[in-house]
């Protein structure tokens, strides 16, 4: 009888130590945003260039950043001349301390009214002439712009670091207002103008196009996710600003050099389409006239680009012609 006794006790007292360790284990790896654990989260910021051959640069201030609603702890309010950080550049917004857990969206709140020194405007295209035109939201003239956005979740871990590049794509946020200069489009498409991605999980391509001023003043390369390019419907005009390869995932202007960079696609598989424009009126903007005829000197197809986490994937292109739109 007393060992039978002993043996149920002897039982329990190793059911509760295993439940223990089992609670101890799922709470260490699996934490909660309620349980204290802590990560590092570095917010950084890029630009997918503006083909408008006016604007000089352009400056937004950010007065808060917010992870899936909750305001960033040490986060400073900055302007930034958001238009220098291209072809891989990129600015730090934050480096914080945040819950150990999963997010899936970023808010960026503008100040359109002041910038960091508490001069006006806040956000503002500078022109090539050296004037400013305040940017706001188009039809809008408050004095903050919230953008929120999202990409793939990201993870902050216990005792970890992440990071996460926002991608501020310039050619399809900002529109010209006839002769009055320019705005952010509206809040839906300046919402889908910025994108997400967490940095480690991306890769690029850098490229070679030769003889291209040969066909062309200006030449932009556009990345899709393969099979999602449609030239009929990409090359006109969509949405109230009017945006052009509206669905491409990134682009960049090709160097007079003929060099080029895509920065930050997340693995996967692309094609590339390759536009002509040119000048018509010599009035500073660019009209497409077509695209490119390619001769891929490298054996990839431009269709079927793979792209790996951290990896660079090189082309060099021949130009041989225009085909007209």
């Amino acid at each position: 009888m007393l060992n039978t006794k002993m043996f149920k006790i002897t039982r329990l007292w190793a059911i509760m130590i295993m439940s223990a360790f089992v609670f101890t284990y799922c709470t260490k790896d699996d934490p909660s945003p309620g349980d204290g654990a802590k990560g590092q989260l570095k917010v950084e910021i890029t630009d997918a260039p503006v083909d408008d051959a006016n604007v000089k640069a352009v400056f937004v201030t950010v007065a808060e950043l917010r992870v899936n609603g909750a305001k960033v702890d040490g986060f400073s309010r900055q302007t930034i001349e958001i238009s220098a950080y291209q072809n891989g550049a990129t600015e730090v917004l934050a480096n914080s301390e945040v819950s150990a857990q999963s997010y899936s969206e970023i808010t960026l709140v503008l100040d359109n009214t002041q910038d960091d020194a508490g001069n006006s405007p806040g956000a503002y295209v500078m022109n090539q002439d050296g004037t400013k035109d305040d940017l706001v939201l188009s039809s809008n003239s408050n004095a903050q712009t919230e953008v929120t956005f999202s990409g793939s979740d990201f993870t902050v871990q216990e005792d970890g670091s992440n990071t996460v590049v926002i991608d501020f794509d310039l050619r399809k946020a900002i529109q010209r207002e006839g002769t009055e200069g320019y705005a952010f489009v509206t809040q839906s498409e300046l919402n889908a103008a910025l994108s997400l991605k967490e940095k480690a999980k991306t890769g690029v391509i850098k490229g070679q196009v030769n003889s291209w001023a040969n066909y062309s003043e200006k030449v932009i390369v556009y990345a899709y996710k393969k099979g999602s390019f449609d030239q009929s419907v990409e090359t006109q005009a969509q949405g109230s600003s009017n945006v052009t390869f509206k669905n491409a995932i990134t682009s960049s202007a090709v160097g007079q050099d003929g060099s080029f960079e895509l920065h930050f696609l997340e693995a996967g598989e692309y094609e590339l389409y390759f536009a002509a424009y040119d000048d018509e009126g010599s009035d500073g903007t660019f009209e497409l006239q077509g695209s490119l005829i390619l001769d891929l000197i490298t054996g990839l197809s431009l269709n079927d680009i793979k792209i790996d986490a951290n990896a660079t994937v090189s082309l060099t292109i021949l130009v041989t012609g225009v085909t007209p739109l």
